[in-house]
């Protein structure tokens, strides 16, 4: 093999300074402050080491998980593919949902026979929803040379790929070898204003901001009981109400992706001052996401918290002229404002490790190819 000088890409640690991070210099200053915290201070729940893959113009950030740790699914296969998928389909009712919870069941059983999560993510930001930034896969071959000497024993895994906005990527990383494991169904929005603005819902959730006393700020800096309450409102919603598998991001996570410009943050605050919901919001290449999201669940419903909370993103898409990629979840409710479905996945290369490792990815690939039909009719339903 040509020693890694020749190739025109590297690996380096996550706070080189040399690292030209191209268009995304948020990105950057976002890596380095990561990088300088505790491999366990980052997400309270998951434990990895950064690097960073330095392409030409551009970098992007590399999580390797501790497969010894507990992990978040933002960081495991087992966790997003097993144990999660195990508590979902317990809200499958029947035969269905019991078929779902036996067959995440045994799937996690399986990856963990086979070391599924000795793995190393390429463009994870530790957010649910990975950007590519309009990258058609140039330089990909030297890439995966340069990992494959780094990280010998790990599968290599690129995330959030979508044929809605990295068609061309998906194709040159099938043509080089990659598995496509489907992972989620994401919904997303080519023209705000006229595909998810004039929606009736959409209008409606408006006149609740307009009449109900709120005023939206977009801050750059939070008070210590600031930060205190938006953490509060995030792990109500994801980590008490929903899975304590979703990523539970530190008081210092938080503070460094906005110092940093990596998320942009809106809230949404009542009279009294308080802030009752927030949005946190990243873009790259043309695309928005909005990753973290929280509101008051002791407030009633029918005051519209998510409602008008959801809306937030579309409102700086529609200024800044982006199209939206809004994640997985809520599916009726984002059909009915104008978002359209869009099967996810997961490019995982695994032909450097040893056979017995890569039947765990195989047999992995075969079942969720199985079962993808029925999880698109359950998450467009």
């Amino acid at each position: 093999m040509r020693g890694t000088a020749q190739f025109s890409a590297r690996v380096a640690h996550a706070d080189d300074l040399s690292l030209d991070w191209g268009a995304q210099p948020e990105l950057g200053a976002f890596a380095r402050a990561l990088a300088a915290l505790p491999p366990n201070g980052r997400l309270e729940n998951a434990t990895f080491a950064l690097h960073a893959l330095q392409l030409p113009g551009r970098a992007f950030l590399i999580v390797e998980p501790d497969p010894t740790k507990p992990q978040a699914w933002l960081t495991s296969l087992r966790a997003a593919y097993g144990r999660v998928a195990r508590e979902e389909a317990q809200d499958e009712p029947g035969v269905q949902g019991l078929a779902f919870g036996w067959a995440a069941a045994i799937a996690e059983a399986w990856m963990g026979v086979t070391e599924a999560d000795r793995l190393v993510f390429v463009n994870h930001a530790l957010i649910s929803t990975s950007l590519w930034g309009g990258w058609d896969g140039g330089g990909l071959q030297d890439a995966l040379a340069v990992l494959k000497a780094r990280f010998p024993d790990r599968a290599l895994v690129f995330r959030s790929l979508n044929r809605w906005s990295e068609a061309g990527l998906i194709d040159r990383m099938r043509e080089a070898g990659a598995r496509l494991l489907p992972s989620r169904v994401v919904w997303t929005v080519d023209d705000v204003a006229g595909e998810w603005l004039k929606k009736r819902d959409a209008r409606r959730d408006l006149r609740l901001i307009e009449h109900g006393g709120y005023r939206i700020e977009r801050p750059t800096h939070l008070t210590d009981a600031e930060w205190a309450k938006v953490r509060a409102l995030y792990r109500g919603l994801y980590m008490e109400r929903h899975s304590t598998y979703n990523p539970d991001y530190s008081d210092a996570f938080l503070r460094a992706a906005m110092a940093s410009g990596f998320l942009r943050f809106q809230t949404l605050v009542q009279a009294s001052d308080e802030i009752v919901a927030f949005v946190a919001c990243a873009r790259a290449g043309g695309i928005l996401t909005s990753p973290l999201l929280g509101y008051d669940l002791a407030q009633p419903q029918d005051r519209g918290l998510y409602r008008m909370a959801m809306l937030l993103p579309g409102l700086e898409a529609r200024a800044a002229g982006l199209r939206v990629n809004h994640s997985a979840g809520a599916g009726a409710f984002k059909r009915f404002r104008g978002a359209r479905p869009q099967l996810e996945y997961l490019a995982l290369f695994d032909d450097h490790l040893p056979t017995w490792r890569r039947l765990g990815y195989a047999g992995l690939s075969r079942a969720l190819d199985a079962v993808t039909p029925a999880l698109m009719r359950i998450a467009t339903a």
